[in-house]
């Protein structure tokens, strides 16, 4: 039987009672985190996913107390320890339901919140945009208004994404994140959607709430299509990966790790100037270069990407990531060479290594 044990919440089939409009009043809220809120759990929706996980086990291992809010059934196989540990409760529960969220925030000592549950898929959003709408943008701007009702809830981190900024040019960055929002499909639209509300919570009610917009990222447990872990598992598997082209565009890639402590930078820190940040490594790698790194983990591996361009990409402008290095002192550590080497020594043998 699997150590990962799951509790469903139960809670009012609504918001307790109505929120009543409010005028503008910043002071109602503090916007520097109180020393308490250390101390109390963190809810992180979606935590059975891609970073969520990540995440969740980073914290458990800092010794904090992770409320894992996800509809999936069980929890990933890395998370079984800390959840037999007690560190990880699992809800299995829906972030687009109120009555579930208020007694998820309410019952567990809920104290500081991670957003990462996310629809992806870009087909699927085609065929119900409503739903991508719903999950990626009302949730978020549902979470805002239950917490602004629950004095004790502190910080808010929101995971959005680079695709809200969409198609500028290389020449026109880097992005920093002041740049309009210029998403080209309903993922980056919604989250776009997401982003602008949750600044209006913060300036009107004094809400501690930011959004990281992270982007390229990859590693252990990735459950989603991305170039670099599609290389990786056919180089560990032994098959051979080939791209006719496609060597010569440049992408962002952030390893997980990274991500994890970029968004431990964003919860730890006593205040935060502002309401979006980019996290990143700002540099951008060729594809070739990606394929250089899986052949440099896996010498025997063929990895082949022609020159050019994928069909139908288009290059795009770099992320700046100067916000988060001037306010907080935060870049990101890890090489494309050792998040590639990790990435392969896991799909070998679940091997983990350090947290964040």
């Amino acid at each position: 039987m699997s150590s990962d044990k799951v509790r469903r919440a139960e809670g009012p089939n609504g918001l307790p009672g109505r929120l009543r409009r409010q005028r503008p009043l910043a002071a109602t809220r503090r916007l520097t985190q109180p020393p308490e809120v250390s101390g109390g759990a963190v809810l992180i929706t979606g935590g059975a996913g891609f970073v969520g996980a990540h995440l969740a086990l980073a914290l458990a291992r800092r010794g904090r107390r992770v409320v894992v809010y996800d509809l999936a059934p069980a929890l990933p196989a890395f998370l079984h320890a800390a959840a037999a540990a007690g560190s990880i409760v699992h809800l299995l529960s829906d972030t687009t339901d109120p009555g579930q969220l208020v007694a998820a925030l309410a019952g567990e000592g809920v104290t500081q919140v991670v957003h990462t549950a996310s629809l992806l898929a870009e087909p699927e959003s085609l065929l119900n945009p409503r739903r991508f709408l719903r999950v990626n943008a009302e949730a978020v701007w549902q979470l805002c208004d239950i917490a602004r009702s629950l004095p004790v809830i502190g910080r808010i981190v929101t995971v959005s994404t680079r695709s809200v900024y969409g198609s500028y040019a290389p020449e026109e960055g880097p992005i920093t994140e002041d740049f309009a929002p210029r998403p080209v499909a309903f993922y980056g639209a919604s989250k776009a959607a997401a982003d602008l509300v949750l600044g209006i919570y913060r300036e009107q009610f004094g809400l501690d709430v930011v959004a990281a917009r992270i982007t390229g990222v990859y590693g252990p447990f990735q459950n989603y299509p991305h170039p670099l872990s599609e290389m990786v598992d056919a180089a560990v598997s032994g098959r051979e990966f080939r791209m006719a082209a496609g060597g010569d565009y440049l992408y962002e890639f952030t390893y997980v790790k990274d991500v994890v402590a970029g968004l431990l930078a964003l919860l730890d820190a006593k205040r935060l100037s502002h309401a979006i940040y980019n996290l990143g490594g700002g540099v951008q790698h060729r594809l070739s270069e990606v394929a250089a790194a899986v052949r440099l983990a896996v010498p025997s591996a063929t990895v082949e990407i022609g020159p050019g361009l994928p069909a139908g990409a288009a290059p795009r402008a770099a992320l700046s990531v100067e916000r988060m290095a001037g306010e907080l002192g935060f870049r990101t550590s890890w090489s494309l060479e050792a998040g590639v080497a990790e990435h392969v020594q896991w799909q070998r043998d679940g091997s983990y290594g350090e947290a964040g």
